[in-house]
């Protein structure tokens, strides 16, 4: 995982912390091995989810639309 000035080792697989986070409206999967937080989301380019902290977390064919339809759930509530 990582955080804002961190990162932590989980030995946990992705569809287990999905799982964890299923009830978070924040988090989504965007790729078999991604599960992101909606919130440092500032856009999306192609098929990467660009990050507030410059990072690109990359965006899988088959999770794109469901993707997607979160994040814009997740900046629709936020309004």
């Amino acid at each position: 995982m990582h955080y804002k000035n961190q990162q932590q080792i989980l030995h946990k697989s992705i569809k287990e912390m999905a799982q964890l986070f299923k009830s978070e409206t924040a988090f989504a999967r965007c790729h078999a091995s991604f599960l992101i937080n909606m919130s440092y989301v500032t856009g999306v380019e192609g098929m990467e989810a660009v990050l507030s902290t410059g990072e690109r977390i990359p965006i899988s064919y088959p999770k794109k639309k469901e993707f997607m339809l979160r994040l814009a759930e997740y900046w629709g509530s936020m309004m």
